[in-house]
């Protein structure tokens, strides 16, 4: 058939009458009422009115609830309405065209006197110079058939990129996470136990039954047959308890059908359940330990791959099971997991669900948090002086973070006062030169400044080398009769000292020499 807009297609059907029930505290004035609805193509054409609705009877402060079953093609709904004669429906406002499966008529729709179309002009499926419109699009190739469809709750918009290549497929509402974060007791709504049980115990999945397999699969999404499962093994039970996850997962009891990989202490294992059934597929002697993430993928044509910590474990080709969810497994009731999650294999990225990623994410632009960021130097060292007495109980004074941050380490380092200045030099001079400047006096008194300060140089030598000692006080006058050994003692000394002088002076008018010490008061000696 054709319709308005010159487009061709197949005719929309004619919905099935309408239920209506008692909902909220206003609606239409006090009667009785039939409802019927026209479903809507996408090109604007509609369907023959629906038959009216069972009576409903409202008192002037029920509303009333009108719900309707979709035909193929229908992309909204136009709501009528009657007192017991012919249907009437709008043509704008409340009740018209409205998206979805239900509406209330709570007395503020506009229900104008105007007679539904007596011929149905909109398509279950056509084409036109609107577009393409039908529930779903079917795409064929190799021998094969991709077909494209969706249940939605909303209009929806979808852009395709202006590029060249491959068209990424999300499996964005067919992803799930359990980090089993939550009060002990049973696993929860969103699984299905198939063997036994799985509880929640001090936030880890632990099986119910000991010696027995405990598995489950989540139940809360639909997934591709081309899909994994992953979780973080947090307890083991030597070689006595298995934990792992499972993917393909159906039936319950006597039925239960999955892939799984589990692991022991000593050994890791890849096996097929068919109506709770255990073929082993592989296995291999790997050591098992707590933190060890398993993740089970299932590809096309039963390509099943068992990864532990990011490296592939075991390998196997087996197509007996075709359908089912992703899952996990502990055998026995003593080693424990969490962190699960499973999906369509390979989905993109979503920031906005909770997720476990299998491989390292690179930022290269930084990350943030609300309004704080950080790099991979998250915060700058911190340096700052806090004044008082150092104490092995020091409370001298409080540092306050320019952030809201977590502290994992503070390293104190004691300040003391600097040390006294050694005291002023007095090698034969004032001040104790300093080799720099000896050695590169001003070129107008070089000659002079040079041997000057060479000759002071050098009595610092001496003075480091061979310190003077003092000169003892004269003794008084002897008045024993040894006196005459005590004038040649004194002699002798007073000989001895007025040699090492002239040794000295003569020392000084020598000229100076390169490579000679000099010598600090300190008594720090360097090669000049």
């Amino acid at each position: 058939m054709t319709n308005n807009t010159g487009g061709v297609g197949y005719q929309i059907n004619t919905p099935a009458a309408p239920g209506v029930s008692i909902s909220g505290g206003s609606g239409p004035a006090a009667n009785t009422y039939n409802y019927g609805i026209i479903a809507n193509d996408v090109f604007g054409g509609v369907s023959l009115i629906s038959p009216k609705s069972s009576p409903i009877t409202v008192n002037g402060s029920q509303g009333v609830l009108v719900t309707w079953t979709p035909v193929p093609g229908q992309a909204s709904a136009t709501v009528c309405r009657s007192t017991g004669g012919a249907l009437t429906c709008p043509t704008t406002g409340g009740g018209f065209q409205v998206t979805g499966l239900s509406f209330l008529d709570n007395g503020n729709g506009y229900f104008p006197s105007a007679p539904p179309s007596p011929t149905a002009t909109g398509f279950a499926a056509g084409a036109g110079s609107a577009g393409i419109e039908g529930p779903q699009i079917s795409l064929t190739g190799g021998g094969f058939k991709n077909t494209i469809s969706g249940a939605f709750t909303a209009n929806r918009t979808a852009t395709v990129p202006d590029v060249t290549g491959i068209v990424p497929v999300s499996s964005y509402v067919n992803s799930a996470y359990d980090n089993a974060t939550r009060s002990n007791g049973a696993i929860g709504s969103n699984w299905t136990i198939e063997q036994n049980g799985l509880n929640i115990a001090s936030n880890q999945i632990q099986g119910t039954t000991a010696a027995q397999s405990n598995s489950g699969f989540w139940n809360a999404n639909s997934f591709s047959p081309v899909q994994f499962a992953q979780a973080t093994i947090t307890a083991l039970n030597g070689a006595s308890d298995f934990p792992g996850v499972t993917v393909l997962a159906s039936g319950t009891g006597a039925s239960s059908t999955y892939y799984d990989c589990v692991e022991n202490s000593t050994t890791i294992f890849m096996q097929r359940v068919v109506n709770a059934g255990t073929t082993n597929l592989t296995s291999t002697a790997s050591t098992g330990a707590v933190g060890d993430i398993l993740r089970l993928e299932i590809g096309p044509g039963g390509a099943l791959t068992c990864y532990k910590n990011g490296a592939v474990a075991l390998t196997a080709a087996d197509s007996q099971i075709a359908s089912g969810s992703p899952g996990l497994l502990v055998s026995g009731n003593v080693a424990t997991e969490k962190n699960w999650s499973g999906g369509n294999l390979r989905p993109l990225g979503h920031l906005d669900v909770e997720q476990d990623w299998a491989k390292p994410q690179h930022f290269t632009q930084g990350v943030a948090f609300g309004t704080g960021t950080f790099t991979a130097s998250p915060r700058a060292e911190q340096n700052t002086f806090l004044p008082g007495a150092l104490t092995a109980t020091w409370t001298g004074a409080t540092w306050t973070t320019d952030k809201a941050v977590t502290i994992t380490r503070v390293q104190v380092q004691a300040k003391t006062a600097l040390r006294a200045a050694p005291p002023t030099p007095s090698c034969g001079s004032p001040t104790e030169p300093h080799p720099s400047t000896s050695r590169f006096p001003p070129r107008s008194t070089a000659a002079a400044q040079f041997h000057k300060t060479m000759r002071r140089v050098h009595r610092c030598k001496y003075s480091c080398k061979r310190p003077q000692r003092a000169v003892p006080p004269a003794p008084p006058t002897p008045t024993s009769p040894s006196s005459t050994a005590c004038n040649k003692a004194r002699g002798r000394e007073a000989a001895r000292l007025a040699s090492k002088k002239q040794r000295i002076e003569a020392a000084e008018k020598r000229p100076p020499r390169h490579g000679m010490d000099v010598c600090y008061t300190s008594g720090r000696c360097v090669k000049e």
